[in-house]
């Protein structure tokens, strides 16, 4: 049997399953006898009818005929995922549980059977594309199995049984599911089977199932036959003549659940009564026969309902004010208007401030203020502004767009986020009234509230500082937390506003990751105010970025001078980079680690780890914190970076490029991803991925990365000449951004030369150390090393391996083979990620 004919089989299956016994005769009857046979002998095989209730994530679909699978027992392991149990079985194939044992995370794991790996890939392609906290994460895709997240709870199927649902719960439902779906349709994927079983209530809010009748708006691949696909009570009535689906297709779909959720009854030719005539005029328009007569986007229908939800919000705000001014006692209006507070596992997301004094001064600037001394909370957990840049991209809105106190309420409810923190500033002759308010995404409930006064400009961020400290309070953070993490925002920042303004559109740049961009608007911060160690080290942070190491070590080297002016979370990022920049890694490793301790929910901390760990060779190590780091924020590219550099130095190419895949689909492809993806081509000499490759970053202005890599490639392939030229351009193309010494390419270029044996030409370029001293010009080579000493007296690297095998090389040139051996021996245990001593001990 071919694999056309079982995918027939399949979904004339499932059709027939959401059918009456008439209904089901009457669709068999259009079929050939052949196919009729197949499926009514699978239907006399399963009469129970609560299976197709469950979602994938814990059953797959029924077996089909006697095709099998070879079944996992608890204990045996796939890859790095050791199974559990299993949590069902299907046509496609098993379900199981499983855990990661690199992360001890648990997940699900989809198995498929051979004549269903094209649906698999389907739905791989379709979820690897979707980032989203309202949609179940694919962890990981194999040859022939999908790793997913594991959701605990039950479906809404499931919860429909007990009748309708509260019209304040449907709504937050159908919230996240539009949020959900706003994300899918935004990459092209139309879901084609939405319905409550494939839509889960977990503790963190929805999450949408089963992918695997996704269409892409790339795919054309026609159904054979006009095969109808998706589940016949929601589908919409162009779905179910075999027509192509579009987004209106899932609107239908989504109109269906919301009236099921609404009444509790799936729709009919009966009508049940919604609870009020906006959300029946909603519903109709989701369910109108003709698509050109539904809403004709998430976006407009998700608008329309977000206003109702806010009309019900609002009334009940009037009620309570009515039955304020009726004489409800003290204790009764406290009692029903207490707030539930946060946990610490929750999120916010801040918005900018309404800015009512006209002074432009407060653009930005409050928002960025109010950032950091939330951010000394190792309890709330603020929204990462790249990810909130991400969301803004996926709602088209501009780069850099403001974040009104609208827009993030809607980030908040697609990110399945807990509340937004609001903020307002009005003058008052000279003085200022600062208010901030939290409040909660599911219900607009005001969590906690604080107004406060500053008798003038001068005196603003220190209000914005008290008040936010006072929310904290509000919010659920513990007492002592407070008094221990809780310094004074114009000593944690500066105290001036200019300077953090400026400060501010910095941070935004390098947020959108312009980072020579940002760097003019930091000197003018630091130029303000000489101590403000934030902004040295945002610098710090633009040039590492920027590939210009030199000035990454003197602006950490200011920063970290200027520790005692900061908060403690923003010491605990100071600290760490400033031994990372001076090469002091031990240092660096363990103060990371300090930082991951203090606070827990950070990424960045993990990040940074993960880079250091791949400087010293440790992959495996390095592998597991790129992966928490990632884990704990998805939606930023930083982590990958980490975990493509682990993967091609372990020589893993397959999940470098898997993960590839995953984030071109995701867009998070910035220049340094372009980077990650040029060297794999290069590794395996795939010229076409290697002209695309290129192209891309053609014209750029981070095109020089490209220019140094091809340089390597030459060398490689031993065009010397033609390397030489390409690092020359390489070199060029950063001075013209205002690099010095941009990715170390002079050093490349010198060090190539002196391994041909070039040494005039490695004399004429002066540097490095290493290529002088394999060129036997030993005084010039130990004055360049003296030199590099006194930047890095300590440094890890430099001491055990750069500075050993300068060394090892001027003995080689004085025939002292064993004193060459000898010095190379501190080197051993970093010889992964540094081949020169390699190279240099099989010289001697």
């Amino acid at each position: 049997m071919t694999p056309e004919r079982f995918q027939q089989i399949e979904e004339l299956y499932h059709a027939a399953r959401e059918r009456t016994a008439e209904e089901r005769a009457a669709l068999l009857a259009q079929t050939d006898p052949e196919l009729r046979r197949e499926v009514e002998s699978l239907l006399a095989q399963r009469t129970g009818g609560e299976f197709l209730e469950r979602p994938a994530i814990q059953n797959a679909p029924q077996v089909l005929g006697d095709s099998t699978v070879t079944g996992l027992t608890a204990g045996s392991c796939l890859g790095p995922y050791r199974v559990e149990g299993k949590l069902g079985e299907g046509g496609m194939g098993e379900v199981y549980r499983a855990v990661d044992t690199r992360l001890g995370r648990a997940v699900a794991v989809k198995i498929a059977q051979k004549q269903f790996v094209e649906r698999f890939e389907r739905e791989a392609r379709a979820i690897s594309s979707l980032n989203h906290a309202h949609i179940c994460t694919l962890y990981d895709v194999g040859p022939n199995y999908l790793v997913m997240e594991l959701v605990e709870g039950e479906t809404i199927a499931a919860r429909l049984k007990s009748g309708a649902l509260p019209v304040k719960t449907a709504l937050l439902y159908a919230s996240q599911i539009l949020a959900a779906l706003a994300e899918a349709h935004e990459k092209g994927i139309i879901h084609r089977d939405l319905k409550p079983a494939n839509i889960m209530i977990a503790k963190s809010g929805i999450k949408v199932l089963d992918f695997g009748l996704a269409k892409s708006g790339q795919d054309e691949t026609v159904t054979a036959s006009r095969m109808v696909l998706g589940t016949p009570a929601y589908m919409a009535p162009e779905q179910r003549e075999g027509k192509p689906a579009d987004a209106r297709s899932d609107i239908y779909s989504f109109g269906c659940v919301l009236y099921e959720m609404l009444t509790g009854a799936r729709v009919g030719s009966q009508r049940r009564r919604v609870p009020s005539r906006k959300l029946e005029s909603i519903v109709s328009r989701c369910l109108e026969e003709d698509p050109e007569r539904r809403w004709q986007s998430v976006a407009e229908l998700a608008r329309e309902l977000s206003a109702r939800t806010a009309a019900t919000s609002r009334g009940k705000r009037m009620l309570a004010a009515a039955a304020a001014i009726l004489g409800l006692s003290a204790a009764a209006y406290f009692y029903f208007h207490r707030a539930p507070r946060l946990t610490d596992k929750d999120t916010i997301v801040l918005a900018d401030f309404v800015n009512n004094t006209g002074d432009p001064v407060f653009d930005g600037t409050l928002r960025q203020g109010l950032a950091v001394q939330l951010e000394q909370s190792p309890f709330l957990k603020i929204m990462d502004d790249e990810q909130m840049q991400r969301i803004v991209r996926l709602m088209s809105l501009p780069p850099g767009a403001r974040i009104t106190n609208q827009v993030a309420h809607e980030i908040c409810v697609r990110e399945a986020a807990a509340a937004t923190i609001d903020g307002a500033i009005a003058s008052l002759g000279k003085s200022y009234v600062i208010t901030l308010q939290a409040i909660a995404c599911q219900d607009d409930a005001t969590l906690a509230r604080e107004q406060i006064q500053a008798v003038d400009k001068e005196h603003v961020l220190n209000a914005v500082g008290s008040a936010a400290t006072a929310m904290r309070g509000k919010l659920g953070e513990p007492h002592n937390s407070i008094q221990k993490l809780n310094r004074p925002l114009e000593q944690a920042t500066t105290p001036s506003l200019e300077a953090l303004q400026n400060y501010t559109e910095g941070y935004a740049e390098v947020v959108q990751g312009h980072f020579l961009a940002a760097v003019p608007l930091l000197e003018r911060a630091t130029a303000i105010d000489p101590n403000f160690a934030m902004a040295y080290h945002l610098l710090s942070i633009a040039f590492e970025n920027a590939g210009d190491r030199t000035r990454d070590r003197e602006y950490a080297q200011q920063a970290f001078g200027l520790i005692d002016r900061v908060s403690e979370f923003e010491r605990n990022y100071i600290a760490p980079h400033y031994y990372w920049a001076i090469g002091e890694l031990d240092k660096a490793i363990d103060a990371y680690q300090l930082g991951i301790r203090n606070y827990p929910r950070f990424w960045g901390f993990h990040n940074y780890l993960s880079m250091t760990y791949i400087d010293l060779g440790q992959y495996e190590e390095g592998l597991k914190e790129g992966l928490e780091a990632a884990r704990l924020q998805a939606n930023v590219e930083h982590p990958y970076r980490r975990q493509l550099d682990a993967y091609i130095c372990l020589d893993n190419l397959p999940e470098a490029k898997r993960l590839a895949e995953k984030l071109r689909m995701q867009g998070l492809d910035g220049a340094r991803i372009h980077q990650r993806f040029l060297e794999m081509a290069y590794v395996e000499g795939d010229q076409a991925a290697i002209a695309v490759e290129t192209q891309w970053f053609a014209g750029k202005p981070e095109e020089y990365i490209s220019f140094g890599l091809q340089a390597a490639d030459r060398d490689v392939h031993g065009q010397r000449g033609e390397a030489h030229k390409l690092y020359q351009r390489a070199l060029e193309a950063g001075l013209r951004r205002g690099l010095r010494n941009a990715e170390g390419f002079d050093e490349a270029d010198a060090t190539a030369d002196a391994l041909l044996g070039n040494c005039q030409t490695a004399r004429r370029l002066g540097r490095p150390a290493l290529a002088l001293a394999m060129c036997g010009d030993a005084a010039q080579a130990e004055k360049l090393a003296a030199e590099t000493s006194k930047l890095f007296p300590n440094g890890t690297l430099w001491n055990a391996v750069q500075l050993p095998e300068i060394r090892a090389a001027i003995a080689l040139h004085r025939d002292q083979q064993a004193r060459s051996v000898e010095l190379l021996v501190s080197a051993s245990p970093y010889e992964r990620s540094n081949l020169e001593s390699v190279y240099l001990r099989g010289l001697a």
